[in-house]
């Protein structure tokens, strides 16, 4: 079954949500999705006029290059131009369906891989298998990225892992598990921060009898730093961190 009888047949459009993808993805400049030649989306900065222009500039860059197989034996085709101010690539994701994107170069690269991998071998989760192909990431910086980058390329903030959309586990850029670990020095400062905790209320304990002034400031600050170093445990201990992942 072709793309246009999937589209006539089924209630969710898949080149739909692809283009929701796209459009939802920070570092994008134009894009555009081909079917038989002809645009049927494109990019929200674009009009149908300049869409019919890149739809034509895909199928030209697609068709005059050939040399690449996937490994499902389907032709895959991934080419781009770049100039200083621009970065074009072009992908074969079926026969008669291309898609063409500009924008910055690895964002549109990852674009082009997560969506040829969407239509064959998709992106899964390695805890659920759930699809991650058209999954969006937020980095440090709240930018919007196609899974498969480590570092955001537009403020250089890292990636280190991403919650699973469909069971909430951790999964690396590149798709690996990810195992979370609280910091051993979160766990030392804990433990030294109630060891005080616990000497100073013992001080408290001992002169509180004398009914001295010391006595009571002592006790006092004994109570607060409890609840701080309770505070700080508490912080510390729920604050986990990635470490090495597992395939």
């Amino acid at each position: 079954m072709n793309v246009m009888s999937r589209l006539a047949t089924n209630s969710t459009d898949p080149l739909k949500a692809i283009n929701d993808y796209i459009s939802s993805i920070d570092g994008v400049d134009e894009y555009v999705v081909v079917l038989d030649g002809y645009p049927l989306y494109w990019g929200k900065n674009i009009d149908q006029e300049k869409a019919e222009e890149l739809a034509a500039l895909a199928t030209d860059m697609i068709n005059s290059y050939h040399g690449y197989s996937a490994t499902s034996g389907e032709e895959y085709v991934i080419i781009s131009t770049e100039t200083p101010s621009n970065y074009t690539g072009a992908a074969r994701l079926k026969p008669n369906l291309f898609l063409l994107v500009r924008g910055k170069p690895s964002i549109v690269r990852t674009i082009l891989l997560n969506v040829y991998r969407r239509f064959n071998n998709r992106l899964t989760c390695p805890w659920c298998g759930g699809d991650l192909s058209l999954h969006v990431v937020k980095c440090g910086n709240n930018h919007s990225l196609p899974v498969g980058l480590d570092t955001c390329p537009i403020c250089g903030s890292r990636i280190e892992y991403f919650k699973c959309p469909h069971c909430g586990r951790p999964v690396d850029p590149r798709g690996n598990k990810v195992v979370l670990r609280t910091p051993r020095e979160n766990i030392i400062t804990s433990l030294i921060i109630m060891a005080a905790t616990i000497a100073l209320i013992g001080i408290a304990v001992k002169t509180y009898h004398k009914l001295s002034l010391l006595s009571i400031i002592t006790l006092a600050s004994s109570i607060l730093f409890f609840a701080l170093s309770f505070s700080l445990l508490y912080s510390g201990l729920k604050k986990k961190q990635p470490v090495k992942l597992r395939k």
